[in-house]
């Protein structure tokens, strides 16, 4: 039996035990509520998309600008929202603010709804012609919580309605079996793109509860590249030689103060990969403008055209720890003792790390791409115009739900040699 078919056994065997982990009798897998999954809303709600676009935006700009930079807001949001349902006090009104969130019942909700579109986009789909393929777009939620801990019944049925998950039990007095446990999850969940979010020093042995989302993209271009030649690269160190592909795309493309854009469909035209290029000499502004709103301006700004778009073929992988970065944009409570995390379980929690994974390849047939976040959480003492694309020199992309306009994982080309592993 492989990984993933026991994985599956484990979490439908678990979904027999109710309550919390004190229950009599034999200690159950996973402590989940007795609620089934609520429906998926008609569409996504705005409030949710304005959101993830803004924390899109702001993550990007907070990121390094001279390499190349993959990240899943999405992810980070989705493990936020979980963490959301257990915030009270100041910590709630920061991380509302901070990151633009509508009412709890509105995020968990809009939440629901988007993880269910985006299972939706997974299976066989058309592209140019004759060309046909599979699209795969995995998103999983987990938690693990610390054995003998009573979790609190609605936050229980908050994870288990909205998210679709329970609490395993784990034994965080021995962080290297506890990490273990989450890697491999992580490591099945993203397709072994990622084998190593956590580690035993980022898992405190008072460790009460850590919340992670995976994502796995696998997604063939509607239209194949042309085969890659070499060619120049500008880089912030200079010119770099290069693969370069180049394809004519019947899909769309938009202009703003100091950048252009042009839409790549996958196939199925549901998904999409936005390439954005600032302007000559504008890479910080560009950035600075998608960290203040602008990435949703982006993705509504383009129309339909013929494009001909020049793109290097890239990889990347990052990791990341998010508190510094979210608290110096405005929520640094969640990451402290004064933490009002009560709402989880009877001991008031903060958020120890937040830990993020990302990881990217980019070539003529299409993008694989996988992404992790794991929160680790322990008490506290029209008219078709011809247009041109040419990213000779760094850029932003974003992979977004075309519809929804809703960005999955962002990006910046910084230097296309640069490989991931």
């Amino acid at each position: 039996m492989n990984r993933r078919t026991m994985i599956g056994l484990s979490l439908a065997l678990s979904g027999l035990a109710i309550g919390g982990a004190g229950c009599s009798g034999a200690k159950p897998t996973m402590a989940m509520a007795d609620v089934a999954r609520r429906p998926a809303e008609a569409s996504l709600n705005d409030a949710v998309r304005q959101s993830v676009s803004a924390v899109s935006g702001r993550l990007l700009a907070a990121a390094e600008r001279d390499t190349n930079v993959v990240m899943s807001p999405l992810s980070v949001m989705i493990v936020l929202a979980m963490v959301r349902n257990g915030a009270t006090g100041q910590t709630a009104t920061e991380m509302d603010a901070t990151l633009q969130l509508p009412d709890l019942e509105t995020l968990n909700s809009g939440m629901n709804t988007t993880l269910q579109t985006l299972a939706a986009r997974n299976g066989k789909r058309d592209g140019k012609g004759e060309r046909k393929g599979e699209i795969i777009l995995d998103l999983a939620q987990m938690a693990w919580g610390q054995e003998g801990t009573e979790f609190k019944q609605p936050f229980l049925e908050a994870l288990a309605a909205w998210y679709g998950t329970g609490v395993a039990e784990t034994n965080f007095s021995d962080p290297g079996a506890a990490a273990d446990k989450i890697n491999s999850w992580v490591a099945d969940s993203t397709h072994d793109k990622i084998t190593q979010l956590v580690d035993e020093n980022s898992l405190p042995a008072e460790t009460l509860l850590v919340l992670a989302n995976a994502l796995y993209l696998k997604a063939p271009w509607y239209e194949a590249f042309g085969k890659p030649t070499k060619g120049e690269f500008s880089t912030p160190a200079g010119p770099v030689s290069t693969d370069l592909m180049t394809k004519e795309t019947g899909n769309a493309y938009g202009e703003g103060d100091g950048w252009t854009a042009a839409q790549v469909p996958y196939l199925g035209g549901e998904l999409a990969m936005t390439l954005v290029l600032p302007a000559e000499g504008g890479e910080a502004d560009l950035l600075d403008s998608l960290g203040s709103g602008g990435l949703a301006e982006v993705l509504a700004s383009t129309e339909a055209a013929k494009v001909t778009v020049t793109m290097p073929t890239f990889s990347a992988r990052n990791s990341f720890e998010l508190p510094k970065v979210l608290s110096d944009l405005g929520m640094p409570r969640l990451f402290t003792e004064a933490a009002e995390l009560t709402e989880m379980a009877d001991r008031t929690l903060m958020v120890t790390n937040l830990l993020h994974q990302g990881w990217i390849s980019v070539d003529e047939e299409g993008t694989e791409a996988a992404a992790a976040t794991a929160a680790v959480m322990m008490p506290t003492s029209a008219n078709i115009d011809r247009k041109e694309l040419v990213l000779d020199r760094p850029f932003a992309w974003i992979v977004h739900d075309v519809d929804a306009q809703l960005p999955l994982l962002v990006g910046w080309v910084g230097d296309p040699t640069q490989t991931a592993d």
